[in-house]
């Protein structure tokens, strides 16, 4: 049997650019893993978790919920909650909130294994300004959207950014590192394709600032998505077998109306 995973990613390292692909790994029955992805924020919510079952080719886009699982999140200054689910394999808390700095802790116990993942959360960098233009670039016509933000000297710093078109989130997400720009603006656009927008759409930028281990899990997943190496398992954070990600980041969004 084999395992079909469907990536989309707008963006790799420090380059924001649009692909699909589908990525085809020779994984037996046997081999179906548990997947655990969500996190926490500084958003003023709580977290969220989502617990799912691999599946084998055949089944596309038909992911099994995990339920009755125990999902525990705790950080370092001595604060804990037990997650409940809301929902066939979807787990949300409802006190512990993300603060910028805080080392969080994941513990999940499903179909009888447990997982555990860590993350700790950076500090907040926010978006200065946003600005979208008409240019070309290889013979075809974009909308780009640039995010303008100032990235921390000396410090190393991962991002990751989300689109969102009218409110809908745009499929896939862009991650980069501060390795060309440390110190210095960002001046990297998302790019639309210029007949996917037209005049008066919201366009919404989602800024995350993510830790390291995240950062590679998103760049594992762009560089199988490319075809850059044998298809793989993404790098993950969790430990125990699991697939997926537990992240503990920061956000802050801005928008604009498109004016061609």
């Amino acid at each position: 049997m084999k395992t079909k995973i469907i990536t989309s990613i707008f963006a790799a390292s420090t380059l924001f650019v649009a692909c699909k692909k589908e990525i085809q790994m020779d994984l037996k029955e046997k081999d179906v893993k548990v997947v655990i992805e969500g996190g926490i924020s500084n958003n003023g919510r709580p977290a969220e978790i989502t617990i799912t079952k691999s599946t084998n080719f055949n089944n596309s886009n038909d992911f099994p919920e995990v339920s009755g699982a125990e999902v525990t999140i705790s950080d370092n200054a001595g604060n804990s909650e037990t997650l409940v689910e809301d929902g066939a394999g979807t787990y949300k808390g409802k006190t512990l909130l993300g603060t910028p700095g805080r080392t969080y802790y994941l513990k999940v116990v499903a179909s009888e294994k447990s997982y555990s993942a860590i993350s700790t959360m950076p500090q907040v960098v926010p978006i200065d300004t946003i600005f979208g233009k008409k240019e070309s670039f290889m013979g075809g016509n974009f909308y780009n959207v640039y995010p303008i933000f100032k990235d921390p000297a000396g410090v190393k710093n991962y991002y990751r950014i989300i689109e969102f078109k009218n409110g809908v989130r745009s499929p896939g997400s862009g991650v980069t590192n501060d390795i060309y720009f440390d110190g210095n603006y960002n001046v990297q656009p998302v790019s639309n394709k210029i007949d996917e927008v037209k005049e008066g759409d919201k366009i919404e930028i989602e800024l995350q600032c993510i830790d390291e281990n995240i950062f590679k899990h998103f760049i594992s997943m762009a560089n199988a998505s490319t075809g850059s190496a044998a298809p793989a398992n993404p790098v993950s954070n969790i430990e125990g077998g699991a697939l997926g990600y537990f992240s503990a980041h920061t956000t802050n969004k801005k928008a604009i109306i498109v004016i061609k």
